[in-house]
Parts: C-alpha cells; sequence; structure tokens
C-alpha cells in the first residue's frame, strides 16, 4: 500500500522540532566533518528571510505501511528526464522554502541507499558522503562555505542550480566541490561566488589557479548557464573545463572595470570568454563601456566589443614547444582614453586610442597559462608626475605582448608567442603579428616636445613601460638651455628619460652648440647634458 502523510502534519512536526522565534536567527544541528561534529551552524545571511523555515529532514521518521524505510522524494518533480533511475518505492515529501543539511540526512535509517530529490524552492547544503541517487530541480550548495558533497550517482535539472563558493585553495576546506562515484548528468545554472568571511576574508583567486568543483565517474551533458564566471572587481575570470572525469574552473586574468547599469552585462563577458563551453547560449560578442588595465602597464577606457573568433590558431606553445591550436578572443576599441605607466599619478595620458588586441590562450586544456598581444594608435600625449618634466606629442604607435598566469606551479608565465608569418591575426585595422625575440614588452613610438628642468628637447621618442618605470628613448633630438642671453644645447643627438616614483633622470649626447651673451658660435662635435629632476 502506498505511504501516505498530509503535508500539514509533516511541515507541522518540522516546524515544532525547529521552532525559533520571529527574530532569532535561524540554525541547523549539523553533523558538518568540515566544521566539526555536532555544530550549532549559523545559516549565512543570504539563506535567511522570514519566509523561510531551516530545517532537517529525519527519513527514519517516515516508513509505509509494511514498516519498510521508503526512499526520499524532498517535492514532487517532472521524472521525464534522463536521470539515474530512482528506488521503486518513493515517498513523496513536499514543503516549502526549505533548507537541508547533507550531514542531518545521513544520519536517517535507509537514506544511504535512498532516492532523494530536491524540489525547486529548496536547497541542499552541508557535507558528507552518501550513496544515494540525487536529482537536483531546486539548489545544491556544498558546505557552509565552504564544503564537500559526495553522490552514488547525481542529476541536474534544467531549473537546478549548482552554487559554488571560493575562498581557498583546498576543496571541502578552502572551496566547494561535489563528487559523484557513478554518473552525472549535467543540466541547469552554475552559480560561481568568492567567498570572503572568516578565514577566507582576503583571499583572491591567483592567475592560472585551477579549482576542481566536481568529479565523476562518467558524465552526460554540461551546465547550460552561469554566473560569476566574470570577477571584475578582482580582475579575473573563470573558464569552464570539462572532461571524462570532472568539471574545473581556470583562473585567468582579466582586469575590466564595467560601468553600472546593465543587468547580466558581466555574465555575458564570461559567455564569451567561454564561448565553446557554452554554445548554446550563443554570444560569441559583447560591447561594453569601462576600462581594461593591460598587465598594469597600459590601461584604457571607452567603449570595447569583446568577441569570440570562431577559428582556432595553430602556433608553437612556447611553454610546452608543441604546435598547440589555441583559442582566441579579440578586443577593439575605437577614440578611448587611457594612461601608460604604472600609477594614474605618474604616467603618459593618451588621448583619442584606437585599439587592437588578441588573447590567446590553449584549447582543450586546463591550462593555467595564457597570452595578450595588440596593437594600438594614439592621437594625442602628454606626461604627468612630476613637476620638473612637460612633455606633450602626437601620432604615437604603440605594440604590447606579455604572457599571463603560470607556466609551471608558482611560476609567473614570462613567455610570449611567434604570430608573424600565416600566424598573424587581423583585428579591425590592426595586424597583430609579432615574432617573439623581443620577449614581453609595451612600446612606443611617436613625436614629443619636453621641457626637463629647464632644458627643453624635441626628438623622435621611443617609450618603454616595465616594473622599474616609464623609459623613454629619443633620436634626432635638439636639447638646449638658456640664461642670461647665453643658450647651450645638443643637435642631431640623443637622449634616455626615465620616470619612476614622481622622479627624472635625463642625459642627452650631441652635437654641442654655445651662443649668445658676447660669445662668438662655439660648437663640438659631442657633448652631454644631464639632468636629475626632484
Amino acid at each position: 500500500m502506498k505511504a501516505f502523510f498530509k503535508k500539514k502534519q509533516v511541515t507541522q512536526k518540522i516546524r515544532d522540532a525547529f521552532r525559533v522565534e520571529a527574530l532569532e536567527p535561524r540554525v541547523l544541528l549539523s553533523a558538518d566533518p568540515v566544521l566539526g561534529a555536532a555544530q550549532v551552524v549559523m545559516l549565512p545571511d543570504r539563506d535567511q528571510d522570514h519566509d523561510t523555515t531551516a530545517a532537517a529532514y529525519d527519513g527514519s521518521h517516515y516508513t509505509d505501511l509494511h514498516g519498510n524505510v521508503a526512499s526520499l522524494d524532498l517535492g514532487l518533480v517532472d521524472q521525464s528526464h534522463n536521470f539515474p533511475a530512482p528506488a521503486p518505492t518513493r515517498l513523496d515529501f513536499a514543503v516549502d522554502h526549505h533548507v537541508y543539511d547533507l550531514a542531518k540526512l545521513t544520519q536517517s535509517e535507509g537514506f544511504m541507499d535512498s532516492a532523494v530529490t530536491i524540489a525547486a524552492n529548496d536547497v541542499l547544503k552541508g557535507s558528507g558522503d552518501t550513496n544515494v541517487a540525487l536529482l537536483n530541480t531546486g539548489t545544491l550548495a556544498p558546505g557552509y562555505s565552504p564544503g564537500k558533497e559526495g553522490f552514488g550517482s547525481l542529476g541536474l535539472a534544467s531549473s537546478s542550480t549548482v552554487e559554488i563558493e571560493l575562498g581557498g585553495n583546498e576543496p571541502g576546506t578552502g572551496y566547494d566541490q561535489i563528487n559523484v562515484t557513478g554518473k552525472a548528468v549535467l543540466d541547469g545554472k552554475l552559480a560561481v561566488s568568492i567567498y570572503r568571511q572568516g578565514a577566507s576574508a582576503g583571499f583572491t583567486p591567483a592567475d592560472g589557479q585551477v579549482f576542481t568543483i566536481m568529479t565523476f565517474g562518467e558524465a552526460e551533458g554540461r551546465f547550460s548557464s552561469a554566473s560569476g564566471l566574470l570577477q571584475a572587481g578582482d580582475g579575473l575570470f573563470f573558464e569552464v573545463v570539462q572532461d571524462a572525469t570532472s568539471v574545473k574552473l581556470v583562473t585567468h586574468r582579466f582586469d575590466v572595470s564595467l560601468d553600472a547599469g546593465s543587468a547580466g552585462l558581466a555574465d555575458n563577458i564570461g559567455y564569451v570568454l567561454n564561448h565553446d563551453y557554452f554554445q548554446s547560449i550563443n554570444i560569441s560578442s559583447v560591447s561594453f563601456d569601462g576600462s581594461l588595465n593591460l598587465d598594469d602597464k597600459l590601461t584604457v577606457s571607452g567603449s570595447f566589443t569583446l568577441a569570440n573568433n570562431s577559428a582556432t590558431t595553430s602556433v608553437v606553445d612556447p611553454v610546452t614547444g608543441n604546435l598547440t591550436a589555441m583559442e582566441t578572443w579579440s578586443i577593439s576599441a575605437s577614440h578611448a582614453e587611457g594612461f601608460l605607466g604604472l600609477t594614474e599619478a605618474s604616467n603618459i595620458t593618451l588621448h583619442d586610442v584606437d585599439l587592437g588586441l588578441v588573447y590567446l590562450t590553449p584549447g582543450n586544456t586546463s591550462h593555467s597559462y595564457d597570452w595578450v598581444m595588440g596593437k594600438a594608435t594614439i592621437g594625442s600625449f602628454e606626461a604627468h608626475g612630476t613637476d620638473s618634466l612637460t612633455m606633450a606629442g602626437s601620432g604615437m604607435q604603440l605594440d604590447f605582448s606579455f604572457g599571463h598566469g603560470q607556466s609551471a606551479p608558482g611560476v609567473a608565465n614570462t613567455t610570449v608567442l611567434d604570430l608573424s608569418g600565416t600566424n598573424a591575426i587581423t583585428v579591425g585595422s590592426f595586424k597583430i603579428d609579432d615574432d617573439g625575440s623581443r620577449g614581453e614588452f609595451v612600446v612606443g613610438s611617436g613625436h614629443a616636445t619636453m621641457d626637463i628642468g629647464g632644458i627643453h628637447a624635441e626628438a623622435d621618442i621611443g617609450v618603454s613601460v616595465d616594473d622599474s618605470g616609464i623609459l623613454i628613448a629619443g633620436t634626432n633630438v635638439t636639447a638646449g638651455m638658456g640664461a642670461g642671453g647665453v643658450s647651450v644645447g645638443i643637435e642631431q643627438g640623443s637622449f634616455g628619460l626615465v620616470i619612476k616614483n614622481g622622479k627624472v633622470a635625463f642625459e642627452g649626447a650631441g652635437a654641442v652648440k654655445l651662443s649668445g651673451g658676447g660669445f662668438a658660435s662655439v660648437s663640438a662635435d659631442y657633448a652631454t647634458l644631464h639632468c636629475n629632476g626632484p
């Protein structure tokens, strides 16, 4: 005879067992092995509202009329999905807006071999390992930030959500992980967030860090949507990599700030950066207003277009030495603003910037490194950051190439790619074709006039930015200084200029010329000028 229970009676028993006053915090009794046995666990604030009752479910209380323990069903669901088959005897148990604790459920008689459904309005939290066949049509959220859950098999309905919090380096204690010994049928939404409370305060994933958020014996399908893959405030995005036995999140640097006001923009950028995984969503490009930081050396603000290139480029991976198919994304901007330098206070400000860059990453692997290469034209520019230097120029050309992530565990990727010849990639009017012989660089060239501590100079210049500061070299330079009607300077010479921490050092060399003050015109083949600004 089919087991029969009235929803009102069951719900009332649970509410009586865990009754609290309306303004009290809600708690769950948890045997979460991560948090410790039989602790009183506060639910996070985001799970608390006056319409939600936190409850634990004890299946040993519910048997059919023959005294047999029935399998558990936390809600009525559509069973048309191709999920692992449930046990033949089911107990329909429908309650509204409840949070269930996995560790508590595992204490229930008969639970370990049950088929369990998380209903649309329910959440399964906590940590523990079970043999259940779990069907999630609600929310699966391991632990109490973080946690680890294990199941015999797992089905994720299209309506379901899996919440993954990243707050450290180790699964279960640092970030959420789900382990399935048998088959996992994947669908629904993957919701990723960075957890920064308690011991995880201040945690930020490292560029190139890999999080294994799910393991399984075999899998069918994949997540159909996601949120949180772009963490704009941290300058990172997560690449979803799924193979035969796992789902991983690979951290990549993508330092973009977005202007507020466009709902879902960050998620759409996350889809473009994971275009191969979320092909069904069919978002291959997105436009946005904001700013883009390239390796802390070049920052550009304006309107951008990010696009996934449908064709892969096969080049030699300098980390492995192998010919590798690279996934590529392009970013373009026109008439943008920016600055070249280490800080906003000490930099070269750029106006009317047209930009084209490519972002390349090895395809179909859980790699932890990638590359950025690009070019830009600058309409006009001027220097800032020190009272001893004024500089203005026009017509600058800018090139850059550098690596991201880790070429080996704990080793920063400083390699560069060879995109010369047939490997060149065109972005708008720019042809990205550096051959890699210069290593990592951010360099520009143009024509500028400047005044350095009273020395006036005009030259064709080259600009480089690295960790030591802004380095400027000039050719065809005419530089001079004068006082009391006397002027001295160099012609057709060269110079070097360093800007760092608000200070300037200058040295110029060339043919010297002295005039004025009643002197006859004096010249020499070679002279140098030095200036160290404050």
